[in-house]
């Protein structure tokens, strides 16, 4: 993946000052925050992003990529039943497809395609899924790292699918997204016993050869619409460096 050249002083400061924007807002908000961002000049900056996190339904690109990049999968095309589980699992987080794939694919095999790709922290969980741990460090890297793992043949379906989830799980850093910039993200949430309310997203923003990932981490939200506005809320603060998209 081409990256832009390195930055120079003011590019750094910008990125330093959103930086701080974002962790005073987080740090302001109910519940507890991580987040890591890889600018368009491929360095990382974030708050708490090494810390422990369950997944939720961020393990399923990880699941997705698993799938096409399986021998018996990336040199053919996806069958009808394959294209039947992943698109419900990816644009509308549908968790029934997430199960059976998990289970085919297993956990460990899910396991190395994560680590494989920039999210060297995965643990996964079985046969609760969305129990795995991530950082926010390693996702970020990982959702970079997701476009070139998929094999060409199947790239262009796993972008659409990131690309266009549905209407109602498009808060967060959509609403946050400069003008102008192309995006691909994931969400995911959880609430039960013996953890709080989770809200998680990841992103993937692309203007000409300017690329920048973002990952955001939630914990014990009020409510799920409160988490999702958190996520909004640092993505904005986050995203101030990049401007409206004007590729060169």
């Amino acid at each position: 993946m081409v990256l832009a050249l390195p930055a120079g002083t003011a590019g750094a400061t910008s990125w330093t000052a959103a930086i701080r924007a974002a962790r005073h807002y987080a740090g302001a908000r109910a519940g507890v925050a991580s987040f890591a961002v890889i600018d368009d000049h491929g360095r990382r900056h974030g708050w708490r992003d090494h810390a422990p996190w369950y997944s939720a339904s961020l393990l399923k690109p990880v699941i997705m990529g698993t799938l096409l990049t399986r021998p018996g999968v990336r040199g053919r095309s996806l069958t009808d039943e394959e294209r039947a589980l992943l698109r419900p699992m990816i644009r509308r987080s549908a968790d029934e497809p997430a199960d059976v794939l998990f289970t085919r694919l297993h956990p460990a095999a899910i396991q190395r395609f994560g680590r494989r790709h920039g999210l060297r922290s995965l643990r996964v969980a079985a046969p609760i899924w969305g129990s795995s741990i991530i950082t926010a460090a390693g996702y970020a890297r990982f959702f970079r790292a997701l476009p070139a793992a998929i094999p060409a043949r199947h790239r262009p379906y796993a972008l659409r699918l990131l690309r266009t989830i549905v209407g109602p799980q498009r808060w967060g850093v959509p609403r946050a997204r400069p003008r102008g910039w192309a995006l691909i993200f994931k969400g995911g949430w959880r609430a039960g016993r013996g953890f709080g309310r989770i809200v998680n997203q990841a992103a993937l923003l692309a203007c000409g050869l300017r690329l920048v990932t973002l990952t955001i981490l939630t914990d014990r939200d009020p409510s799920h619409v409160y988490g999702t506005r958190t996520v909004e809320g640092v993505a904005r603060r986050l995203l101030r460096p990049l401007g409206r998209c004007r590729p060169q």
